[in-house]
């Protein structure tokens, strides 16, 4: 399996989180999804590669706990993110 590695920061966060991909598996094209403590999806983002970090803005949404999911060609990965009042 290719090496790969996605870093999302600042996390905790209070406003918008940032997500840069490194290694094979994300540079095909690959999807985030961001997920609520029900599991439901509040952000799904579509993108062809990620060669800058990606910014995502969660000051829409209560503080809490979500999941961060990528999915990539041949690659996935999770995350929690904390979202805290500033």
């Amino acid at each position: 399996m290719p090496v790969h590695q996605i870093v999302v920061y600042p996390n905790p966060t209070c406003s918008n989180i940032y997500v840069s991909a490194e290694g094979k598996g994300f540079e095909e094209g690959f999807s985030i999804k961001i997920l609520d403590h029900q599991g439901k999806v509040i952000k799904h983002i579509e993108r062809a590669s990620i060669h800058e970090d990606l910014l995502i803005d969660l000051s829409p949404h209560p503080n809490g706990v979500y999941v961060l999911k990528a999915i990539g060609h041949n690659a996935t990965f999770q995350k929690k993110v904390v979202k805290t009042a500033r």
